[in-house]
């Protein structure tokens, strides 16, 4: 709408333009012109549309002016809301995360098949996107440099250097040659996850097990993508697994203890089934199995005498961020907060459970005190109920079927070391019981983003 468009004796009028909107899938961008005298928006121009038109305008008022300006940032406003950019962005990453896993997988296939027989790696060892700026030769390090999640003890990680962590030669971060391709490798370089970040957990793992099959895995950002996480076969709700066996490793992005009671009416053993080995034994007297609320059984606890006693292991050990959840029936009022309990004297260690009306989490810190947290308000007797706590540095959040709940902040970030065994169904420290139905526990060195809690509690009830 240049001033050639117009006739010599009127005065060309100014133009507001908000910026460029892509509206639709053939990426039109749309002008609004702002008619000045009547302040009506009144044309909506497609490039290349014809603009010969006549017009007779004078100019914009003072007030007319901060109007139209008000309206555009409304509707400025407007569009960011809907078009939510952090969220659009975040969709952008794990969309290349979900391409990247496929496309290594799908080489990894044809490989197979034309080559046959090839080096992939070590087995009870974690391969890390993450490259270690401390290690100095192609044979890389354990990832010493990163604080990962803690192994079971018979496993490790590996890092490459940052030289070599792209290289297709079997140097990089996937210890595979594939130059051995008949045709040469297919890749340029090895993908690396969009932020490759070991502080939010945002890399890639590669693992190697029986039988030559593989499993990659990353963790997502997006509502829209989390929800995969938990319906990929995996036995990590929490990270998006794909390969040949998505049960090789859960515990690759901090997954410690997933216990689900579904062993059988009979079984005197609470089998982990995160792969640390951390498999429970019951005490008490009766039975110890019930309908659950996640598929099959639910453990059975008694209030008097049940609980289930987990060996000591280095991955329950943890010191700093965790998540813990569960889904609680309590079948009487209680006053004892005792689903999960690693907790001993001289305050070490971490707790957390439900009374009838209450949550509670609590940790001794590095400095001998007890960091307690408690909310009320709630009624768990009255039907299954899936509770969670997050510990992310000194921020402790409690979670309700789904919902947030309650937020608070301890003196120290550090939980002391406890070496104990842990329970399920008891407190340890005084001696009380659960009573009631508990299911689903699980149990990360890391803390879940809400939308993975939210997601968690909507594929298991």
């Amino acid at each position: 709408m240049d001033s050639e468009y117009y006739s010599e004796k009127r005065i060309a009028y100014p133009k507001l333009l908000i910026s460029a909107i892509f509206l639709n899938s053939e990426d039109i961008p749309l002008f609004f012109y702002v008619r000045m005298n009547k302040m009506l928006v009144f044309q909506k121009w497609i490039l290349g549309k014809n603009r010969n038109h006549s017009c007779t305008n004078k100019g914009f008022t003072l007030i007319e002016l901060m109007v139209v300006v008000a309206v555009l940032a409304v509707l400025v406003n407007a569009v960011i809301l809907v078009i939510n950019p952090g969220e659009i962005i975040k969709q952008g990453r794990d969309s290349a995360r979900l391409s990247a896993l496929t496309s290594l997988s799908g080489v990894i296939n044809f490989m197979q098949a034309d080559v046959g027989d090839f080096s992939m790696g070590e087995k009870n060892t974690v391969y890390v996107s993450l490259p270690d700026p401390a290690a100095t030769s192609s044979a890389g390090t354990d990832c010493g440099s990163f604080q990962l999640p803690l192994l079971p003890a018979d496993w490790k990680y590996h890092c490459a250097t940052r030289m070599t962590h792209q290289n297709t030669d079997g140097t990089g971060w996937i210890p595979i040659d594939f130059s051995n391709f008949s045709s040469g490798s297919p890749l340029l370089k090895l993908p690396v996850d969009p932020l490759n970040d070991a502080s939010s957990g945002n890399y890639y793992t590669y693992v190697f097990g029986q039988d030559r099959k593989w499993k990659f895995s990353s963790v997502m950002e997006s509502g829209r993508y989390i929800s995969q996480e938990a319906t990929d076969n995996g036995l990590d709700p929490a990270s998006y697994e794909f390969g040949s066996n998505v049960s090789i490793a859960p515990f690759s992005h901090g997954l410690v203890g997933r216990w689900d009671f579904d062993e059988g009416a009979s079984s005197s053993v609470a089998v982990d089934r995160s792969g640390s080995e951390n498999n429970g034994k019951w005490f008490g007297s009766g039975k110890h199995y019930a309908s659950g609320e996640t598929e099959g059984q639910a453990g059975l606890f008694n209030g008097i005498d049940d609980y289930i006693g987990v060996k000591s292991q280095t991955n329950l050990n943890i010191s700093n961020d965790l998540t813990i959840e569960a889904w609680v029936y309590v079948s009487s009022t209680q006053a004892v907060f005792s689903v999960v309990d690693r907790f001993g004297e001289g305050y070490s260690g971490y707790r957390f459970g439900c009374s009838n009306n209450a949550l509670g989490f609590g940790y001794g810190d590095s400095k001998g005190r007890y960091e307690e947290f408690i909310k009320g308000g709630f009624s768990f007797t009255d039907g299954w109920s899936h509770i969670a706590v997050t510990k992310r540095d000194r921020e402790i959040t409690f979670f309700v079927n789904g919902k947030f709940v309650y937020v608070g902040y301890g003196s120290d970030s550090k939980i002391a070391p406890f070496f104990d065994d842990m329970n399920i169904g008891r407190e340890r420290s005084g001696n009380q019981w659960f009573s009631g139905k508990i299911d689903g526990v699980y149990i990360y060195n890391r803390a879940l983003s809400p939308a993975e809690i939210k997601v968690n509690y909507d594929m298991s009830k």
